[in-house]
């Protein structure tokens, strides 16, 4: 790929900051010329500026044409400060992108030139904030001469205390009017009916309810003997170590909510939180949509697309509720049919899940699609909604034949021509593969994975790097190394809330996050875990974002930031985690006017954390030496050191003599030795504990065979002086395999804030050459990422802020690191 010229190439118009932007400048110099030279019919638009977005009537000449005669100014780029985009329809993204716009039918400008005058163009709003949350109100507007006052006069006794309160119950705040997280029952309204809470909550139920299925259970399947008796028999030869089958529910809200709606099967229907269409009004509804029928995706709708532009392609769309009871009862039926037949399950979501199915064929001798057809069948009888099947040789292939099957429908890639049967399949529609990375490979003239395979590795190297070049080329084939994960860990919990976010004071927000940090403890206490590494996660009203949103209450466009902190102890206290919470508010010091989402997240969490292997070896060695006669213990395992010069002192030289300073230690002795030096003993593959060394990852049992097959050496490590209350030993940086620990937290898309923390750990502690070579090493590997990892270039970016940081704080200069990431 052609790298991009240094920014201090000349390009010809330096001085106009590039191309675009010259351009941009001559063509507003243009219109200002021939609008100056051109006789004035009138001022009516004089201080308005337009930016003209697709087909208009009138069209985008004609339009100019009008600001030109009548003051106003033309842009023909949108740009930070044009005021009024000009459209007639726009497509969803651009409506999402353009929310701190304000959008304007074209019929504005044609009707103040014929009143003459400005006319209100909020009514010529193309998209507007109102819904049933926020009706529109509107008064007739009277001469002042028009109305009369009339005057009824009530016997103040007249109405009874039970007459007083029916008028206010009447009155009041109908339900499910829309608050503000100044409201004291917000927060718990939101969780109970926000459409992500309920569906980030279903699918990581899943991946443990599985978890407690695979623990409980003894091994033994009753159903697959039943299987034997219903399905023919039959040996088949496998080419893998793995089967592996994909099911995904055929729109499954949509499917799950139509048993209570039968009367609208066959119609374009859509799952939402808006009430219907009553009112043109529901044309502008910014409320999305989670799940819609075959039939409305005919006329173009798409799941996530704001339910006003899905009315105007499909004006018969029908909108109903969720249901999320019955989605999770019928998802625990879908999960509950399959673990009968086998646990070998990764879950996906409540919709969505893996099967390794290679067990199962060998102790039943069935074919495989036998088995598929009549699970198939299993599911549709006990949930009433269809599913879609793939089966492959690994997941990457189960996924692209799920889509063959897609809907209602089953595909098998097993015995067939694997590279065959990819070549036609789109790049965009391989899984990892995101619009970025798409691009790229359009830009190289790449669109389907045939040309992809035929592409010389080489080249893609040289664009996506080593790694990710290779596990494209080899996706493009159908080949997939990713194992299917059937015992998930949970990694953190948070509480999060990005919606009425709307504070005055900062009292407001201090009662409000007790509230998020007490349903954070309660979450902790239901999973029996405990957390040290506490994150608060901020959205700030973006510079130059409009304060009200395109979606009523929503946060609309924003700046992201966020802070850590490491707790001493592992805690799941709702007073602990809310003073700790408030102090990082603090040190943000953000106005609560500012504030448009708030989340708090605990990580680290307790029973997560994996044991020293490394250390329980050495232990086992030091239990077989304690349990072993004297003098054996003393043949087994001699230290020696060799003489080291003394350090220079002031005072008398120590009287410890050569002779005392080879004395010989056991193993045992090592641990309780102080760490102010550091000897290593002669090692010999005969201390290791084989069952140990069998649970180490690969790489990690070549490092420790490398070492014990090395020469003895001795280091001496000077005391140094205190200069830091961190504690260091979890430091992952300061292991020995800290470059395996951290490659592994990068390609499993863990939480960067450990790596954050212990990078700025290393500048307090001063070990400035160690901080170096990380990240150095940080940005190499990152830089490597696939598209499921990009995230991880903005982690950079901010570990590396983190870490100048602390370098101007302590030595008032940064380090010379590579530089972030675009």
């Amino acid at each position: 790929m052609k790298r991009r010229p240094p920014l201090d190439d000349d390009n010809g118009f330096a001085q106009h900051g590039g191309y675009m932007s010259a351009k941009i400048t001559k063509l507003e110099e243009q219109f200002n010329t021939i609008q100056s030279a051109c006789r004035q019919k009138s001022k009516i638009f004089e201080g308005i500026s337009i930016f003209v977005n697709g087909f208009t009537n009138p069209s985008g000449e004609e339009l100019k044409r009008i600001m030109m005669e009548h003051g106003g100014t033309f842009h023909h780029y949108q740009r930070s400060h044009t005021k009024f985009v000009i459209a007639s329809n726009l497509p969803d993204v651009k409506v999402r992108t353009n929310i701190t716009r304000n959008i304007v039918k074209p019929e504005w400008i044609s009707d103040s030139l014929k009143e003459n005058k400005l006319l209100d163009y909020s009514k010529y709003l193309l998209y507007t904030n109102k819904n049933r949350a926020q009706p529109q109100i509107s008064f007739k507007a009277l001469n002042k001469n028009e109305y009369e006052v009339k005057k009824e006069e009530v016997d103040p006794f007249s109405l009874s205390l039970q007459a007083l309160n029916d008028k206010i119950k009447d009155e009041s705040i109908p339900e499910g009017k829309t608050g503000t997280a100044v409201d004291p029952n917000f927060l718990e309204e939101f969780l109970n009916n926000s459409r992500l809470h309920h569906i980030a909550t279903l699918g990581s139920g899943f991946k443990f309810h599985i978890n407690d299925l695979r623990k409980n259970h003894d091994g033994i399947f009753p159903e697959r003997e039943i299987l034997k008796s219903k399905l023919k028999q039959s040996e088949m030869k496998v080419e893998s170590s793995e089967i592996v089958m994909h099911i995904d529910m055929d729109c499954f809200f949509v499917s799950v909510s139509l048993k209570k709606h039968p009367h609208l099967k066959g119609l374009p229907v859509a799952v939402t939180h808006s009430k219907g269409r009553n009112e043109s009004e529901d044309f502008t509804s910014y409320s999305e949509i989670a799940s819609c029928s075959y039939e409305a995706r005919a006329k173009g709708l798409k799941n996530g697309m704001f339910v006003g532009a899905a009315l105007k392609l499909c004006p018969e769309l029908k909108t109903i509720p969720y249901d999320f009871d019955e989605y999770r009862k019928t998802a625990f039926i879908l999960y509950d049919t399959i673990a009968k037949y086998t646990l070998d399950i990764e879950a996906v979501s409540c919709d969505e899940l893996y099967a390794d199915l290679m067990p199962l064929v060998e102790e039943c001798k069935i074919e495989v699609m036998d088995f598929v057809t009549m699970l198939r069948q299993e599911i549709f009888d006990k949930t009433g909604c269809t599913c879609s099947v793939g089966v492959g040789y690994n997941r990457l292939q189960a996924r692209m034949t799920t889509k063959e099957a897609k809907p209602n429908g089953q595909f098998s890639l097993l015995g067939m021509n694997v590279e065959e049967f990819m070549k036609d399949k789109k790049i965009r529609d391989l899984p990892g593969v995101g619009p970025n990375t798409a691009y790229q490979l359009t830009q190289l003239k790449i669109e389907t994975c045939d040309q992809l395979q035929n592409l010389p590795l080489q080249t893609l190297q040289q664009t996506f790097g080593k790694k990710f070049g290779e596990t494209l080329q080899m996706m493009s084939k159908g080949i997939d190394d990713k194992k299917l994960v059937f015992e998930q860990v949970r990694k953190s919990v948070s509480v999060e809330v990005n919606y009425g976010i709307r504070f005055n004071e900062d009292q407001e927000v201090h009662l409000f996050l007790k509230q998020v940090t007490e349903e954070l403890s309660k979450r902790l206490k239901e999973i029996s875990k405990k957390g040290k590494l506490l994150t608060l996660k901020l959205m700030i009203r973006a510079k130059d974002a409009s304060k009200e949103t395109a979606k009523f209450m929503g946060h609309g466009h924003v700046e992201r930031i966020s802070k850590s902190v490491q707790l001493l102890a592992a805690t799941d206290d709702a007073i602990a985690i809310q003073t700790t919470v408030l102090k990082l508010l603090a040190a943000f010091n953000i106005p609560p006017y500012e504030l448009r989402g708030i989340g708090v997240q605990m990580s680290k969490l307790d029973e997560e954390k994996k044991d020293n292997k490394l250390l329980e070896m050495f232990k086992k060695v030091a239990e077989k030496q304690q349990n072993a006669p004297i003098q054996e213990r003393i043949e087994a395992s001699p230290v020696k050191i060799r003489k080291i010069s003394p350090v220079k002192k002031r005072g008398r030289p120590s009287k410890l003599s050569n002779a005392d300073r080879s004395s010989n230690i056991s193993v045992a002795d090592m641990f309780s030795t102080k760490k102010n030096s550091r000897v290593s003993a002669k090692k010999t593959i005969e201390m290791i504990d084989p069952e140990v060394l069998a649970e180490l990852p690969p790489e990690i049992v070549n490092e420790i065979l490398e070492e014990y097959q090395m020469p003895e050496e001795v280091e001496e490590i000077p005391e140094i002086e205190e200069i830091s209350e961190e504690k260091n030993d979890e430091n992952i940086f300061l292991q020995s395999n800290w470059r395996q620990v951290t490659k592994s937290l990068i390609d499993n898309n863990e939480s960067a804030e450990q790596i954050k923390n212990d990078a700025a750990s290393l500048v307090r502690i001063k070990n400035i050459d160690l901080i170096y070579l990380v990240m150095r090493f940080l940005h190499r590997i990152i830089e490597e990422c696939d598209d499921e990892s990009l995230a991880w270039r903005e982690n950079y970016n901010e570990i590396a802020e983190s870490v100048q940081e602390e370098m101007q704080k302590i030595y008032k200069k940064k380090l010379s690191i590579p530089k972030k990431f675009i």
